[in-house]
């Protein structure tokens, strides 16, 4: 399988990209916590919220306890979701199993995309109007520490940029982006990453995506050298 050849660096832009990455894109990621949940409430919901989390034709329960999100239960059911400590086939894996990528020095400048560059910016850990910029897992953490014990309406208030779609699970989403980074791939909290919608290759900017990776490295003239 392809995926299972790609560098720990192009992983991580897969990740976030609009597609599930073995059940933990954005979207299916969500799916992945509801189930590791105990009891019919999560504690990743914004308090004040009831309702339900559609993904691929079914349906999940999204409700909040009355006393609304907390992180560090919040961060137990994540941890449980991503599988840490699952079979690895192989000599060193990430999470659920995966193959860690090799690692290299390629982990020395990490670029993450799409989901973990929108939440940067919608929550303030970027320039909103760039389109990239620094942070680390530790910014992520204290976003979700301040935004967690909000309220549902007090969180979409103030944080306007977020889609109201996404809205309710923004402390949820928050908590997994840090996780993944941390307890998937082994990441420092305080490890510089770069949060990109766009990278630079030769004279143009292109949207960021894993599979687009993969083309530059293919067609590149270093590359067609090497394997020549």
């Amino acid at each position: 399988i392809r995926h299972q050849r790609v560098s720990q660096r192009k992983r991580l832009q897969c990740l976030c990209s609009q597609f599930s990455y073995l059940h933990y894109g954005a979207m299916a990621s969500r799916v992945e916590i509801f189930k590791a949940k105990n009891g019919p409430v999560s504690y990743c919901m914004l308090r004040g919220y009831n309702g339900k989390y559609t993904y691929n034709g079914e349906q999940y329960d999204a409700i909040a306890p009355p006393q609304g999100a907390a992180y560090d239960k919040c961060r137990e059911d994540v941890t449980r979701a991503l599988k840490i400590s699952a079979p690895c086939q192989a000599k060193n894996c990430t999470f659920n199993g995966a193959w860690n990528g090799g690692g290299g020095p390629g982990q020395a400048d990490l670029y993450v995309t799409s989901s973990f560059y929108y939440m940067a910016s919608d929550v303030g850990l970027i320039d909103s109007e760039a389109t990239s910029g620094k942070t680390t897992p530790a910014a992520f953490r204290a976003a979700a520490e301040k935004i967690c014990p909000m309220g549902f309406v007090e969180a979409k208030a103030a944080y306007p940029k977020v889609r109201s779609a996404d809205a309710p699970y923004i402390c949820m989403d928050l908590i997994y982006q840090y996780s993944l980074l941390v307890d998937g791939f082994g990441l420092e909290p305080t490890k510089e990453i770069t949060v990109a919608q766009k990278v630079k290759h030769g004279e143009y900017f292109i949207e960021a995506a894993w599979a687009l990776g993969e083309a530059i490295e293919a067609v590149s003239p270093t590359k067609r050298l090497n394997d020549a």
